[in-house]
């Protein structure tokens, strides 16, 4: 009977392990609201961690050689919306010209995951933007365009 429990044991293991992870909503939502805390907190240093290592190497590191304002930054860019409805041109925000940062949504298709969140400015204008979620070593990371 031992024999029996530990082969089903170490089948269940095997299968479990076997099985490709799917990250939930909620995960999702944890990893936006740890990057968003690091960034309204002013510690951009920390949001480095929320970030795919390779795309912090690629981007981060060569391309932009180490300015970590200015790759946060460029990462919660969009197109801002006056409070009257005016459709101002695409802008990479200054830290400090940013009110608030929330999260409207969280997608997770079969191939992607994203973030939805809202950046209210200090003008009062709005913009909504997607950040991109990968998979890296079992952890939800985010990532972005390179170059």
């Amino acid at each position: 009977m031992r024999r029996i429990v530990t082969v089903v044991l170490m089948l269940t293991v095997m299968f479990g392990s076997a099985q490709a992870w799917k990250p939930t909503k909620g995960e999702a939502k944890k990893i936006t609201k740890g990057l968003i805390s690091a960034v309204m907190s002013g510690n951009l240093e920390l949001s480095l961690e929320y970030f795919a290592p390779e795309y912090v190497s690629e981007q981060h590191d060569s391309f932009l050689e180490g300015r970590t304002e200015q790759f946060v930054m460029e990462f919660l860019g969009g197109v801002p919306v006056t409070k009257d409805g005016k459709q101002l041109d695409y802008i990479t925000p200054k830290l400090y010209n940013i009110a608030s940062i929330k999260i409207k949504d969280i997608v997770i298709f079969e191939e992607a995951m994203y973030s939805i969140v809202e950046v209210t400015l200090k003008d009062g204008s709005k913009y909504t933007t997607d950040l991109n979620i990968a998979i890296v070593d079992e952890e939800l990371k985010f990532w972005g365009a390179v170059g």
